[in-house]
């Protein structure tokens, strides 16, 4: 390079002049593109334009936003349904005449189907879903929110082509206070996706060039022209520019320096400026960046209290808003009479953890209750303890006892060295007058039921228990007989429906001496509940007739069971089936037993516990009676109206019965009656 040709003595002033107006035309212009564009320009000798793909691709090139959503639909689509008619779950083969949810179009099953509409959802802020009319049966598809566009009618557009009516869409969305689409949540955060873009770009164009911002090249003694810093700029960086000319000998003219500029990819600030858009993506999808462990600081626990805190405030929320969607729209109009549900109960995340549950066992047990009673309350699933520690109740030791608390007359104290107990008999007869003086039979009536009810719980979850493995045990023997039979047929069915019904008359003994001691569990439960409230002094005991009229009662089961089969036998055989057809038509009817085995248990044990009840305020001769309901959605309306209702003991209650499980009662009145009744003093 000829220096001397470059730099001249004359003028000097004129040309610095003429340098600063060159420098403000180039500042003029670099102000009217983007910063990024002009931190682009630093980089090489060229200015570099920055081409950042819009920020509704952010799903293809924002790994954050792909896992996150991703993660999101994965974790609902896996979550299994139910199906109910009613209030009752069907099996988990049943499928609709003309639609089968478990594979709702030819290439998706329902999965597959929400995991799809999910992506969407999560991504773009509306999940929908088509449901295809067209024959020969229904069908559901995902459909693009991007592609739909509401025509002024409600209804809605596919792709500018096909016209769907609102009825036949399936749509949930984000809310958008400023529009009626469904706000994406990639779209809050839409300028720092492309700052984040921007950036990467800026980088990748960073490590194309230097490998380092350059410097600058700087007159200081004010004699170069701008075509000069031009010319000597270019012969620098054909000299010295990119990584293989890095660390070379730089010689330069007298009056020009060059100073590397300070700024590092670290002291920009770019790594960080991308971390905090990050946790911005995170936070608006609601996922905890520990779930993805991207923090320093990860531990066991704060991974499970992510994916916990996940579970419960994005997905199973969404997943609802979904479900009862699909209820609303699919289910009610085109189903009715049938729901559906996600079962989270595998959800490992929404299952109470033990040790919370544990702490909080023993914040009762603190209280004083027992610990049969803590057991049962937070269904820990042990045995209960027979021995008196299950039912003795400690009270906390910082609590003073309420005799401590009496300051007994002086006429009334004893000598000390007495030895009769007439001044414990004076403290217990104080206590009573002062638990007398309070309202307190309303609260003795809750305790009362409280107690009831409890005790019935506890038989119930037992019966349910003998009732299901009564059941297993006689359809291996039905289906036994059934299958030694080589084919059915209307000249051998009478001779197959005897040995069943020998088969059933013969386990009524097994039925009646399965549930022979829940009875008598139940009945001396209800006795001593009965007495204690009465005040009595004698102790309690099982009432013999009413469990014999009970254990007599439950045998009719079988033959309820017995009349199911032959009708089923006898369809079967009309309709030519086979062994293993008319098999499955058993195993169904057993299938109902097992279902109603709760109602059954529920039932009985109500029953048993009334009954005895009804007989120990006969022998008492109580004068009065009150009703006491189960006071929630599913109690009978005839049944909530007479909550509280006091009657003469030997006439019945407004509703008809002379109390809850009365024999004497209509089915409709008495199944699955959950209510008490007790005696008034």
């Amino acid at each position: 390079m000829n220096f001397l040709k470059l730099f001249g003595r004359d003028k000097a002033q004129d040309q610095i002049l003429q340098l600063n107006t060159k420098i403000q035309e180039l500042e003029t212009a670099v102000s009217k593109t983007a910063l990024n564009t002009s931190l682009a320009g630093i980089i090489g000798s060229n200015w570099i334009e920055l081409e950042t793909s819009r920020y509704e691709n952010a799903y293809n090139n924002n790994y954050i936003i792909y896992r996150g959503v991703n993660l999101l639909s994965q974790s609902i689509a896996q979550l299994p349904i139910e199906i109910y008619k009613g209030g009752d779950p069907l099996d988990s083969e049943f499928s609709f005449p003309n639609f089968d949810l478990q594979n709702p179009n030819a290439e998706m099953s329902f999965s597959e189907l929400i995991y799809a509409a999910s992506i969407y959802f999560f991504y773009r802020g509306e999940f929908m879903l088509y449901i295809n009319l067209e024959p020969p049966r229904m069908s559901l598809e995902p459909v693009n929110p991007k592609l739909m566009t509401r025509t002024t009618d409600g209804n809605w557009r596919f792709n500018n082509k096909v016209n769907i009516p609102k009825e036949q869409l399936i749509y949930v969305k984000f809310l958008n206070p400023d529009g009626d689409r469904g706000l994406g949540p990639v779209d809050v955060i839409k300028d720092e996706l492309v700052t984040d873009a921007k950036s990467a770009e800026y980088q990748k164009k960073f490590f194309e060039n230097f490998g380092k911002v350059g410097g600058t090249l700087k007159d200081t003694l004010g004699l170069a022209t701008l075509d000069d810093m031009k010319t000597l700029v270019n012969q620098f960086n054909q000299s010295h520019g990119g990584s293989s000319n890095t660390y070379k000998t730089l010689g330069l003219p007298k009056g020009i320096e060059y100073s590397e500029l300070a700024q590092t990819m670290r002291e920009m600030e770019f790594l960080a400026g991308r971390k905090d858009i990050r946790d911005k993506v995170l936070a608006i999808l609601g996922i905890h960046k520990a779930v993805f462990g991207i923090s320093d600081d990860i531990t066991y626990q704060t991974q499970k209290d992510a994916m916990r805190m996940l579970w419960q405030m994005t997905l199973k929320p969404q997943a609802i808003r979904i479900q009862e969607k699909i209820n609303q729209q699919l289910m009610n109009p085109y189903f009715p009479g049938y729901q559906i549900y996600f079962d989270f109960n595998d959800v490992k995340e929404l299952q109470e953890s033990t040790t919370e549950k544990l702490e909080q066992a023993k914040g009762y047990r603190d209280l004083g209750y027992t610990l049969n009673e803590i057991n049962d309350y937070f269904d820990l699933g042990m045995d209960d303890i027979t021995e008196p520690i299950g039912t003795m109740r400690f009270v906390p030791s910082n609590l003073v006892p309420i005799e401590d608390l009496i300051v007994l007359p002086e006429d009334t104290k004893s000598n000390n060295n007495s030895n009769d107990n007439s001044d414990l008999d004076t403290k217990i007869v104080k206590i009573v007058e002062i638990l007398d003086t309070q309202d307190n039979k309303s609260a003795k009536l809750d305790l009362y039921a409280r107690s009831f009810k409890k005790t019935q719980r506890q038989i119930e979850k037992k019966m349910v228990g003998k009732l299901g493995k009564f059941f297993s045990i006689e359809l291996g023997k039905v289906l036994s007989i059934i299958k030694e039979q080589k084919a059915i047929n209307k000249m051998d069915i009478n001779v197959l429906l005897a040995m069943l019904d020998n088969l059933l008359e013969a386990d009524k003994e097994m039925l009646a001496q399965m549930m022979l001691p829940l009875y008598n569990e139940g009945s001396l439960g209800a006795s001593g509940l009965a007495i204690n409230s009465l005040a009595l002094s004698v102790p309690a005991r099982v009432d013999d007739a009413v469990v014999a009229a009970m254990v007599n009662k439950i045998k009719g089961i079988s033959n309820h069971t017995y009349n199911l089969i032959r009708n089923q036998i006898k369809e079967g055989v009309s309709a030519g089936e086979s062994v293993a057809e008319m098999s499955n038509r058993v195993i169904d009817v057993y299938k109902f037993n097992s279902a109603r085995a709760r109602i059954i248990a529920q039932t009985e044990s109500a029953n048993v516990m009334n009954r005895t009840t009804d007989s120990e305020y006969k022998k008492a001769q109580v004068s009065k009676k009150v009703w006491i309901a189960t006071n929630d959605n599913a109690t009978r309306d005839s049944h909530r109206k007479v909550n509280n209702e006091e009657v003469e003991y030997n006439k019945p209650f407004s509703n008809g019965l002379m109390f809850p499980g009365d024999p004497n009662g209509p089915g409709a009145e008495v199944i699955n009656c959950r209510c008490a009744f007790a005696a008034i003093k």
